[in-house]
């Protein structure tokens, strides 16, 4: 080693020592001592002054998407509404808008003005504008359109887009499904109480048995317990898609519908989902696949066929128990109100009719919970658009129908 490199070694280790010196002397003092025990996170961070730090300057982009997000959530959620909120609050969103260098108040209003007169859902409004202004001006990284590289920069825009938007209409459909099926245990709950209190009754007076009583305690304490958990399952749920909205505490203060949107009046058919596919999914588009005779494409189309099945399947079910389940539960609630009318049935065969009813009610809530989140997943399967889907129907307020 010669001696103008055993030189430079000495002076970098010199320096290092200085550095470090002057990191030790500059960070906030804490006891040796109390790294005998293991302290809390709040003690810890205080101690070392992580905990001091100046708030980030809100921008123009954070104040209106709040005032957006307040105004959208003012009255029940609908699916279009979490869609806007989500996608416009999501950080791969704001990246790719940052990236162009719009992400900024103006763009919200952009986005957002006169989108009740267009028929174009959110998330492809967001996708049009994301790409019509990532080409705009004098840009360096500027791509020339009907290229090769415009398409696949096209579709993986549109797949970080598509991708989020069809997460949030799946925690969508869960949280609304799992409200509607908490209130139905809640009813129940109330039904196997007014059962319970009744057998109390009747023991005290002597006309049932203890056994009697003892059962029905039994049964009401059960449907409680399941009613618990239904409330547990609609919290849970509700705090999935607000994660996914990445709303304020303050901003999480919103309704969800009553009731699911009502399933397409007909069944929703495609006549080869493994073509739209391979025709739409960004995946297949980028690497250029245009069959199954790839292992990317055999990959796809078995994804879309697996996901078309269990949406028609779903459909199907639920189709079924609302035509079919739901009547009869109707006809064996008001023939057995008519029999206790005619003291021909005590008032335990009704409350057993209603709980029956409740419950027939609840196994359409959860088909019909099971084919929305499908539709959904389908949709993420196909590239974000199903054939001939418009969507829920809605009533003109936004609210979902009553069901049968």
């Amino acid at each position: 080693m010669t001696r103008a490199e055993q030189r430079r070694i000495a002076f970098t280790m010199v320096l290092s020592v200085l550095l470090l010196a002057g990191c030790a002397a500059s960070a906030p003092s804490y006891p040796i001592a109390a790294l005998d025990r293991p302290g809390a996170i709040g003690e810890i961070a205080r101690g070392v002054g992580y905990g001091s730090y100046a708030p980030l300057w809100h921008s123009g982009y954070e104040r209106a998407l709040a005032e957006r997000a307040a105004a959208l959530s003012g009255s029940p959620m609908t699916v279009g509404n979490a869609l806007e909120i989500g996608l416009l609050a999501d950080p791969g969103t704001r990246g790719l808008l940052q990236e162009i260098g719009f992400e900024r108040a103006g763009t919200i209003e952009h986005l957002t003005d006169g989108q009740d007169e267009e028929p174009a859902s959110f998330e492809w409004r967001l996708i049009d504008f994301l790409m019509r202004n990532r080409n705009a001006g004098s840009r360096e990284d500027w791509v020339p359109r009907n290229t090769w590289a415009y398409g696949e920069l096209y579709a993986a825009v549109a797949h970080a887009v598509l991708e989020k938007a069809n997460a949030i209409r799946r925690a969508y459909y869960e949280a609304v499904a799992a409200g509607e099926i908490a209130a139905m245990h809640a009813r129940l709950a109330d039904a196997a109480r007014a059962t319970a209190e009744l057998a109390n009754e009747q023991y005290r007076s002597g006309t049932a048995s203890r056994l009697e009583q003892a059962q029905r305690q039994l049964a009401y304490v059960e449907t409680l317990k399941a009613s618990v958990a239904a409330r547990q399952e609609a919290t849970r749920a509700r705090e999935a898609l607000n994660a996914l909205l990445h709303l304020q505490p303050a901003q999480a203060i919103w309704a969800l519908p009553d009731r699911l949107p009502e399933l397409p009046a007909e069944r929703p058919e495609i006549s080869d989902v493994a073509a739209v596919a391979l025709a739409n999914r960004p995946e297949a588009l980028s690497a250029g696949v245009a069959d199954a005779g790839s292992p990317l494409g055999a990959r796809i189309v078995a994804e879309a066929r697996d996901a078309y099945d269990r949406m028609l399947t779903a459909y199907d079910t639920a189709r079924f128990q609302r035509e079919q389940v739901l009547p009869v539960a109707n006809v064996m609630l008001e023939e057995t109100q008519l029999h206790y009318n005619a003291m021909l049935e005590d008032v335990y065969a009704l409350i057993e009719a209603g709980q029956k009813n409740i419950e027939a009610g609840k196994e359409y809530v959860e088909n019909a919970a099971a084919f929305w989140v499908a539709h959904a997943e389908l949709a993420d399967v196909l590239g974000g658009t199903i054939p001939g889907d418009h969507g829920a129907a809605v009533t003109a307020d936004g609210s979902a129908p009553a069901t049968n």
